[in-house]
């Protein structure tokens, strides 16, 4: 959980300098970042179902579920 947390603050912080909201896409915030911060941000995500209309909330969505501890059956 707390790569998650560290990379959903890298995210947002990230998200707001560039003057975005978390409905913007993540063409918008590559579009807006330097190469450098968008090199670290594809490097954090490292999942490949994610395209330039995903959305920055869809993205922070997927990465929690992902770290999410196994459920017990």
């Amino acid at each position: 959980m707390d790569d998650y947390l560290q990379t959903r603050n890298y995210l947002l912080k990230l998200t707001e300098s560039a003057g975005l909201t978390v409905e913007s896409t993540l063409r918008a915030l590559r579009d807006r970042l330097s190469p450098d911060d968008w090199s670290t941000v594809e490097e954090r995500v490292t999942a490949s179902n994610f395209n330039d209309e995903t959305t920055i909330l869809e993205l922070l969505a997927a990465l929690q579920s992902s770290d999410a501890p196994p459920e017990d059956d």
